[in-house]
């Protein structure tokens, strides 16, 4: 839920800067959406760490510290909204598809070196009086 609402968020950030004023009600389809989902979220967190055995929250780092602060805000700081509400909540614009952008790299692992199979380890004593005479 959390990508979800990060997916919102920024395509409502995309959408915010066209000039077109469906592109701004869009726009704030997306920041509730994402609000919504920040909220369902954060439900969902609450009910499983007070779910047995009990667990507590890891506390946020990262990309999602800065979205917990963000997407509230946007959706608050957002005065535009009370002009076309009653068109802002009728539909909720399609996330468009991306591509995934990480693909692993095949491995190969490198060829055994023949000293490793070598069956007849010899080890090599060293006392600490010819250690020091070297």
């Amino acid at each position: 839920m959390m990508i979800q609402a990060a997916a919102y968020y920024y395509h409502g950030l995309i959408l915010d800067k066209g000039t077109k004023p469906s592109s701004y009600i869009n726009a704030v389809c997306c920041f509730l959406a994402a609000d919504e989902l920040l909220t369902d979220s954060k439900k969902a967190c609450l009910c499983f760490c007070l779910s047995k055995p009990v667990t507590r929250a890891p506390s946020l780092w990262g990309v999602m510290k800065h979205l917990h602060q963000r997407i509230p805000e946007e959706e608050v700081s957002d005065v535009r909204l009370s002009i076309k509400q009653d068109m802002a909540l009728q539909t909720l614009p399609e996330l468009p598809d991306f591509a995934l952008s990480l693909r692993p790299d095949d491995y190969k692992l490198p060829e055994i070196d023949t000293t490793w199979s070598c069956e007849e380890w010899e080890t090599q004593v060293q006392t600490l009086k010819g250690h020091l005479e070297n």
